[in-house]
């Protein structure tokens, strides 16, 4: 479940389905490990890998099928600076044109955390769905980032480790 939450959380506004799922996620492993069988060590372990799982998840994810699923289309960096959160605070923006002519506005989840200058060369991964903002990366870059995939696949793993070894030994 926090992996899918993780997954929401990419979609516009889906924020406001991933947020909650997620607190049922880590809910639920509290209930049942910590609550039902008795086994705090395990509740809290599924309850803070479950948590942190969505965070990590959800953008290696979104990474992964921007690349691999999503189509390429060569764009230039127009604009670089910085917008202003909802609490005010700086983020990283870039303005892209594809070859089509589109401007794209892209923030820190699509990939512009200012490592692009203005007139540089990027390649905008499409969603073929159409339901994602496109991803940014530098050209020849179709590899995804393994790093937040291995994460995942551990965090994954050490939440259903821990329920699964709480229900085994549970009193």
């Amino acid at each position: 479940m926090s992996t899918l939450a993780g997954c929401f959380a990419q979609y516009p506004y889906g924020m406001w389905l991933g947020i909650p799922l997620v607190f049922f996620a880590a809910g639920a492993a509290a209930v049942v490990a910590g609550g039902l069988w008795h086994r705090a060590g395990a509740a809290t372990s599924a309850c803070v890998a479950a948590f942190v799982l969505a965070f990590f998840a959800g953008p290696a994810l979104y990474e992964l099928y921007a690349k691999e699923a999503g189509d390429a289309v060569d764009a230039v960096v127009t604009r670089t600076g910085h917008r202003k959160s909802i609490r005010n605070k700086d983020l990283e923006a870039c303005t892209v044109v594809d070859t089509s002519g589109a401007v794209h506005h892209i923030s820190q989840q699509q990939n512009c955390f200012g490592q692009f200058k203005a007139g540089q060369r990027v390649v905008l991964y499409k969603d073929p769905a159409g339901l994602l903002d496109p991803f940014a990366d530098t050209p020849g870059n179709r590899a995804p980032d393994t790093t937040g995939l291995a994460v995942s696949a551990g965090l994954f793993a050490l939440t259903g480790v821990s329920v699964f070894l709480a229900g085994q030994r549970r009193r």
